[in-house]
């Protein structure tokens, strides 16, 4: 591996842990805590999340690839090109709903590809209609152990 790829690699490490960093943090003053328990899984003590992050690529484009595993809930962190961060925490009962439809041809990711238009949220499935994520921006209540399913 050259220099300038390795760096580049190292950067992007860098912002994962920040960014990390900057959700933990947001959840703390919301009364949640998460413990880490491997690579991209963190719990509550009973519900156990996967979080994603994405940076954009593309203008109101991001795309987040998880290893297909028992998550109950599922946040989603989108970091725009201007470093500006867009939360979502699907809950468990929508996640199970789309995630087989999230799950990439002959292998065990959940791919999820979010958009923006107009300034509303879409997870777009492949070979599907997109799907308003907007509600759950910032969902918190998915995190806790006592919350209903709302939406």
């Amino acid at each position: 591996m050259n220099i300038l790829a390795w760096l580049r690699n190292l950067i992007f490490l860098v912002l994962k842990k920040r960014t990390i960093n900057y959700l933990l943090h947001f959840l703390e003053k919301k009364d949640i805590y998460l413990s880490h328990v491997h690579k991209r899984t963190y719990t509550t003590g009973k519900i156990t999340v996967a979080i994603g992050i994405a940076y954009e690529l593309f203008p109101n484009r991001w795309t987040i690839t998880l290893n297909e595993k028992e998550y109950h809930t599922v946040a989603l962190v989108c970091v725009g090109k201007y470093h500006n961060v867009h939360r979502f925490i699907l809950p468990e009962e929508f996640f199970d709903k789309v995630k087989k439809r999230l799950i990439a041809e002959n292998n065990d990711h959940i791919k999820f590809s979010v958009y923006s238009e107009d300034g509303k949220f879409m997870l777009k499935p492949p070979d599907s209609s997109p799907l308003h994520i907007e509600v759950f921006r910032d969902y918190v209540n998915a995190l806790r152990e006592e919350y209903e399913y709302a939406v």
